[in-house]
């Protein structure tokens, strides 16, 4: 159950494309066109499943609103994330997500995160230098100290929250089932290679929505802890709309499975206009 909002930022962020419209990694709309605006929430119950355990044990909301950063203006994200109620008396996970992405290009140039796992907290900044290419991460936890690094990047490179509404601009329409494209992540200190390949269109069932027309991924997820070696178990549904909004995501993991599901949004941009009639 801590490794919920890391299966977030892996499978998310795997689905990472350029910001700069010149320049990107996979086929996006352009910034003019963007599928959400500021005043949008939504929010994810995550469902986990090992042995015994089959319940819903966490959720995730995020928020986009205008802001300024050195005088520039800039989206303004945020993402909290908590086990529930009953999970939290014996196992407290909290979880705050930053992000400051420019207007013109939404290029990620700020995020920040703070976590609690009951006695581990963890706080790290990344800041963004696009000119260098570079990324400079500070990050402060009760396990492994304070570490500062600066690590090169690429145009595929970015932030869990920025890459949460960069996969929205997905262009479609540019794509076939099969294709396949890499992008990097940044996880602590390090960038990290991961691929995404589009599957196709398709309907879902999701508990309290009913059948949704989406849109369906695959990524491959960095092994490790949480997933197994060469893993592709890993799966997003995004809405048929205007909108895209991440309406399931799926993935296997080496100790049980964890599925989320879109249970709340307000403030779309667009109508919902995906659900399977």
């Amino acid at each position: 159950m801590s490794h919920i909002a890391g299966l977030l930022a892996a499978m998310m962020l795997s689905l990472t494309a350029s910001a700069d419209d010149g320049n990107t990694c996979f086929p996006v709309t352009p910034v003019s066109e963007l599928p959400f605006a500021a005043g949008e929430h939504i929010r994810l119950q995550f469902h986990y499943k090992w042995g015994m355990l089959n319940a819903d044990v966490a959720k995730f909301d995020i928020h986009i609103s205008d802001d300024t950063y050195k005088g520039r203006p800039v989206y303004y994200m945020e993402g909290s994330g908590k086990t529930i109620k009953l999970v939290s008396s014996f196992f407290d996970i909290r979880y705050k997500f930053e992000s400051w992405a420019s207007h013109d290009m939404f290029k990620p140039l700020k995020a920040g995160r703070n976590a609690v796992e009951n006695n581990y907290t963890v706080n790290g900044t990344q800041v963004f230098d696009w000119k260098a290419h570079t990324v400079s991460v500070d990050t402060k936890s009760s396990r492994h100290g304070h570490k500062m690094a600066r690590v090169g990047i690429s145009d595929c490179t970015m932030d869990l929250l920025t890459a949460i509404y960069q996969i929205r601009r997905t262009d479609i329409t540019a794509m076939r089932p099969g294709d396949s494209m890499t992008a990097d992540m940044v996880i602590d200190h390090g960038v990290y290679p991961v691929t995404l390949k589009y599957i196709g269109k398709t309907t879902i069932s999701v508990k309290g929505l009913g059948l949704v027309r989406a849109v369906k991924f695959s990524c491959s997820v960095v092994a490790g802890d949480l997933f197994e070696e060469d893993s592709e178990e890993a799966y997003l549904w995004l809405t048929d709309d205007a909108n895209r909004l991440p309406v399931y995501v799926k993935a296997e993991l080496k100790m049980g499975s964890v599925v989320g599901r879109l249970i709340y949004w307000e403030g779309l941009k667009n109508e919902f206009t995906s659900r399977a009639r």
